[in-house]
């Protein structure tokens, strides 16, 4: 009887032993899970930045061309019959506009720049 008494101590033993060690398993499962979770969670967060950053600098370059074009427009413009439109500033002015909507343009592509850079 002393020997089956020891072998029922022992297997209660040996299952709470068992019953610990699914329990220090199912911990490690859950901080493994949390862990992944939060690594997906990191990486959803640098693709949104990078696609933050793909579009400043796309912003950018449209400034930027924006600008070249300005830069290259013909000071007068004139309709299809060569009469000057209503709305075509005189040709006096239109340097003075031109100068103003470069330095706007340059001053914007410097804000969208510093802004890119600083993320």
């Amino acid at each position: 009887m002393q020997v089956k008494e020891k072998e029922a101590e022992q297997q209660k033993k040996r299952i709470r032993e068992l019953e610990l060690t699914q329990q220090q398993l199912e911990v490690a499962l859950n901080m493994e899970i949390q862990a992944r979770l939060e690594e997906e969670r990191a990486r959803l967060e640098l693709e949104r930045l990078l696609q933050a950053e793909d579009e400043k600098r796309k912003h950018f370059q449209l400034l930027q061309e924006q600008q070249r074009t300005m830069q290259n427009l013909s000071p007068i413009q004139e309709l299809s019959d060569g009469s000057p439109d209503e709305d075509t500033p005189q040709p006096s002015t239109l340097p003075l506009r031109s100068s103003r909507i470069c330095r706007h343009l340059a001053k914007e592509a410097t804000s969208v720049w510093r802004r890119f850079r600083r993320g």
